[in-house]
């Protein structure tokens, strides 16, 4: 769909909120991502569907 746009709070795999502290304008080095480790495959995944950041609970995931 031509008109849809990305929002950058969601999660672009499942489309719930990814808790992303950059988007709430606090320092990167505070959001839950800097403290897992996420797969190459998980990161290839959302890399594939858009740029906003993925959520914990793909993350976590073994796909």
């Amino acid at each position: 769909m031509e008109n849809e746009t990305a929002r950058d709070d969601l999660c672009p795999l499942c489309l719930t909120t990814n808790q992303c502290a950059v988007i709430k304008n606090k320092k990167p080095e505070t959001c839950w991502c800097m403290k897992m480790a996420i797969s190459a495959e998980v990161l290839k995944r959302a890399s594939s569907n858009q740029e906003s950041c993925i959520c914990p609970k793909c993350a976590s995931s073994e796909i």
